[in-house]
């Protein structure tokens, strides 16, 4: 069977990190919640929502570098976000991610 499944769970998501430098080196990790938003599963015939999603937990942790230019910071750095809980009651789904990290930051 040729089935197309387009599921979309999203979350609002509050990363509270701790960072930690070694001259411009960093380290940086804290616990991640997401609390679940949309619930959707498509296919070409129906749509559904998920009725069990659950929000999630996570724990990211990161390495990157910065430069600092005067009051600006370049920054460049990757972060894996572990996965630790199921994305719905009766589905062994669990979401982690892996980012690249650039950006410009100005101030502190």
């Amino acid at each position: 069977y040729d089935i197309t499944l387009d599921v979309k769970l999203t979350y609002f998501v509050l990363n509270p990190f701790v960072k930690y430098h070694f001259g411009g080196l960093y380290l940086e990790a804290g616990p991640s919640f997401g609390i679940v938003q949309n619930r959707e599963v498509k296919t070409i015939e129906y749509s559904v929502k998920i009725e069990d999603a659950k929000n999630r937990f996570s724990l990211p942790i990161g390495l990157g570098y910065e430069i600092k230019f005067s009051n600006f910071k370049f920054f460049v750095g990757g972060r894996y976000d572990i996965g630790l809980s199921k994305v719905a009651e009766d589905i062994d789904w669990k979401v982690s991610s892996f980012q690249l990290l650039l950006g410009l930051r100005y101030g502190f």
